[in-house]
């Protein structure tokens, strides 16, 4: 399991246990609160989407068991409230089509009370505005999309990631700093989307600009990049920045390799994962 991965979710769960407290909690003497979807005297049914399979899922598929035990721990120390946590995961395989399916069946079939740390720009897409008409608590947002960050269009929408954008531009700042990488003929690679959009928007708003420029879709990494890789080496790019998932960053490491195209590179947080890019790695190159 990536130590990193699990490190944030158990950390994202004991603030979401923090947070149901509160929702859950009556002062003395005050009137019994309507009963919310997913409340009961004896448990709190919260839910999420995230890609237990599918192309997107090395490394992220840990998040939700690593939240899983740290709930487990909770129920088995009281609870909240006396009520014990009951998480619903439903795997969308990061496909927004999945992710609309999964989602009104946690609404409809599940009624939970909250949707918890679902995954993925494109997916949480599709159903964010869904989930905000019904009144849903939307907590902790597992991505980095500016747009979830948004008050008066997404009022149940609370997201816990620093924005894409402000990433972008923090990585901006560091290449104008650092006179060596500032001198390589830049490049960047990213996930076409909101996520390639918001990290465009920080690079441009911070002044950084691109020799050149490739992307690739959703789900394309299960290929090599063999295309986006000729474009990056045919265009002499020395410093590479991706922004992309990290089974995705293993394939362009892998074609790179293979390709014996070897830049600087710097990569997003959310696809750099040390451990579970090592391993993945070694399966798209068959070498450690």
């Amino acid at each position: 399991m990536s130590v990193k991965s699990a490190h944030t979710a158990r950390f994202v769960a004991a603030g979401v246990v923090a947070a149901l407290a509160v929702a859950t909690a009556a002062p003395a003497g005050a009137a019994a609160p309507t009963v919310d979807p997913g409340v009961s005297k004896t448990e709190i049914v919260i839910g999420t989407t995230t890609p237990l399979t599918g192309p997107a899922s090395p490394g992220y598929k840990y998040v939700a068991p690593a939240a899983q035990a740290y709930f487990d721990y909770v129920n088995a120390n009281g609870g909240i409230n006396g009520r014990k946590i009951k998480y619903v995961v439903a795997d969308d395989a990061y496909n927004p089509a999945l992710t609309k399916k999964a989602t009104n069946q946690l609404i409809l079939r599940d009624k939970i009370f909250a949707m918890f740390g679902a995954l993925g720009t494109p997916s949480h897409s599709a159903v964010v505005t869904d989930l905000n008409r019904r009144g849903i608590p939307d907590v902790f947002v597992n991505t980095g999309f500016s747009g979830f960050d948004d008050a008066k269009r997404y009022p149940t929408t609370f997201p816990y990631f620093p924005s894409y954008t402000v990433e972008a531009k923090s990585m901006a700042f560091y290449i104008q700093g650092d006179a060596a990488l500032n001198a390589k003929t830049k490049c960047l690679f990213y996930q076409d989307g909101e996520f390639g959009d918001n990290a465009m928007a920080g690079f441009t708003a911070a002044g950084l600009s691109f020799t050149t420029t490739t992307s690739y879709s959703s789900g394309q990494q299960v290929a090599p990049f063999t295309a986006q890789v000729t474009k990056l080496k045919s265009a002499g790019c020395d410093l590479v920045v991706f922004f992309g998932v990290t089974s995705a960053t293993a394939q362009l490491l892998g074609t790179a390799a293979k390709a014996g195209f070897r830049p600087t590179w710097m990569i997003t947080s959310v696809g750099s994962d040390p451990s579970v890019l090592g391993a993945s790695l070694g399966a798209a190159t068959n070498t450690l």
